[in-house]
């Protein structure tokens, strides 16, 4: 079994695979595919493991699923195709996540085999932003024939997969391997190009099609939180995907109590990734009941693990600085 990050846990090597593969009933009616929010034939695939043809496993997936291994990696399936699972006992629901990752690894690790596009339509689409709406619609385009340029205005493709979701949910080389497939189906991508969408109508695209995500934050509104030293929730964890620039946030981190607001994925990720960076304590404040906390189960005991201390029905009403304008309380 390879280790791929503590929380994501692991891949399987293909014996376990094959094992876990043939847990599955093979339902007629599958309640996990009506639960895959892009319906995934998920006994199709599974069958695919157990035959042993892992290649093919991971066809099945990309015919909903155009990023199977981001999505192996960082889909909620305990609200998902997993809770839906008809195996119980005695291991619990089939892994069918662990089985999608160990799909897209197989293929990933045959290399991306180049794939001349056919350019039936002759028609131009132009799509803004490379995270994974932009990124999906380019790969479906580019398989129905259009030709398909992305514009990202950011140095990397990926959008919120690459500068706000922690390395430890979604390791880089994945993600990189997964756009890299996509590229190489014929899918242009130019980062560092903020465009207008007008003006790309005006020239030889025939479509637009807008994938710009909602990056702006939504502020609490308590009195404070203008103060040096607070931080949005996406803000902070694009700082943190920063690599060697996020030194600095270190620094002002390592050895200091911090407080993160809220109890959803966002807020688990922070507190997780403020503890990784040498936090003092790290306190995590909901202002609703555990049971109605909305973050993922993993990403929860994952923050346990690393010693976030849980406030619950807890809501501040003010954060306190000192007099040189920073947070203390």
């Amino acid at each position: 079994m390879r280790q791929l990050n503590d929380q994501t846990g692991t891949i399987y090597e293909p014996a376990q695979a094959v094992f876990e593969a043939t847990r599955c009933i093979e339902c007629y009616n599958a309640p996990c595919v009506d639960a895959c929010p892009v319906g995934v034939d998920i006994p199709r695939f599974i069958g695919r493991i157990k035959m042993g043809d892992f290649i093919g496993a991971d066809q099945i997936i990309r015919e909903k699923c155009l990023l199977p291994g981001v999505c192996g990696l960082i889909c909620p399936v305990e609200r998902l195709c997993v809770e839906s699972c008809c195996v119980t006992q005695p291991l619990g629901p089939v892994r069918i996540h662990q089985l999608q990752r160990f799909a897209a690894a197989s293929a990933l690790a045959q290399g991306n085999e180049e794939f001349e596009p056919v350019r039936s339509s002759g028609q131009k689409v132009g799509i803004v932003g490379s995270g994974p709406a932009g990124l999906a619609a380019a790969a479906s385009l580019v398989n129905k024939g259009y030709w398909v340029t992305v514009f990202e205005a950011m140095d990397s493709p990926g959008g919120m997969m690459t500068y706000s979701i922690p390395d430890h949910r979604l390791p880089r080389n994945i993600l990189e391997a997964e756009i890299d497939a996509i590229k190489k189906r014929g899918v242009e991508i130019r980062t560092g190009s903020r465009v207008d969408p007008g003006e790309l109508l005006e020239q030889d695209f025939s479509a637009v099609f807008l994938g710009i995500g909602t990056h702006k934050p939504v502020s609490t509104g308590i009195p404070g939180c203008d103060l040096t030293g607070v931080y949005q929730g996406l803000d902070f964890l694009r700082l943190v995907s920063a690599g060697s620039a996020a030194d600095p946030l270190r620094e002002e981190i390592a050895g200091r109590r911090v407080a993160v607001v809220g109890g959803g994925d966002v807020a688990m990720d922070a507190a997780i990734s403020a503890a990784r960076l040498g936090a003092k304590r790290t306190h995590l404040l909901y202002r609703r009941s555990y049971q109605e906390m909305p973050a993922i189960e993993s990403e929860v005991s994952l923050a346990q693990q690393e010693g976030v201390l849980f406030w619950i029905l807890t809501n501040p009403t003010r954060i306190i600085g000192d007099e040189q304008g920073r947070v203390t309380s």
